[in-house]
């Protein structure tokens, strides 16, 4: 059975949004990290330094985790596996807070990847019949 062309559009948007994330932490190392210097013995400003870098940090590492489930997600559904389905309708979830556009993508995504033929085209029996 031929894959359905919006979840193609969906592969797409989680690649798309892999490289926001990418361009958004070196965006962060680029311009917040520049102006921060922990090491100068300034009173209060040292410690915003250091909570300024601690919650980048935290920033950074929440984009990395977006990207690996983007990945995932792209990965699984071009393989035709459940689990794919699964982490890109996770990734539609997180997808609403980006507004405008993530909010109508996500919800495009939770709506199409909870239909119940799209759910069959996922499963295994699906699968063995598509290849005989």
């Amino acid at each position: 059975m031929k894959k359905p062309t919006p979840l193609i559009l969906i592969v797409v948007w989680e690649l798309i949004s892999v490289l926001g994330a990418v361009i958004g932490i070196a965006a962060i190392n680029a311009f917040a990290f520049d102006g921060l210097n922990p090491t100068e013995n300034s009173g209060l400003s040292r410690h915003t330094d250091v909570w300024a870098i601690y919650g980048f940090n935290i920033v950074i590492f929440t984009l990395l985790g977006y990207i690996h489930l983007a990945i995932a997600g792209a990965i699984g559904v071009l393989k035709n596996k459940e689990w794919g389905r699964v982490v890109s309708l996770v990734h539609g979830i997180f997808s609403l807070v980006l507004i405008p556009v993530g909010s109508i993508i996500g919800a495009f995504v939770i709506i199409y990847l909870i239909r119940q033929d799209v759910r069959g085209f996922f499963l295994p029996e699906a699968k063995s019949s598509a290849n005989a």
